[in-house]
């Protein structure tokens, strides 16, 4: 996977998850030090505007959502972005 040189994170090259709509990546933090781990979901390229929207829609649901079984969502694209993450 290629992240934007535009986005902070970068990849460690290990994949954690794939399914039909996106993948799950370990990611570092490029900006910071120590540098700490972290998952990225990235939507596929090239789906129906409809995945777009349940990928957004995803995001805001988790954050609005406090327990500490459910990830912490640090950072996320817009829904503008040509690159779709959290």
């Amino acid at each position: 996977m290629k992240i934007p040189s535009d986005v902070k994170w970068k990849t460690t090259g290990r994949t954690i998850g794939a399914g039909g709509q996106s993948q799950i990546y370990e990611v570092i933090d490029s900006t910071a030090d120590p540098k700490h781990r972290y998952a990225m979901k990235v939507l596929a390229p090239n789906k129906p505007k409809q995945a777009y929207e349940r990928f957004y829609r995803e995001i805001e649901a988790i954050k609005n959502l406090d327990h500490p079984g459910i990830i912490k969502i640090v950072d996320h694209s817009l829904a503008s972005a040509d690159f779709h993450f959290y």
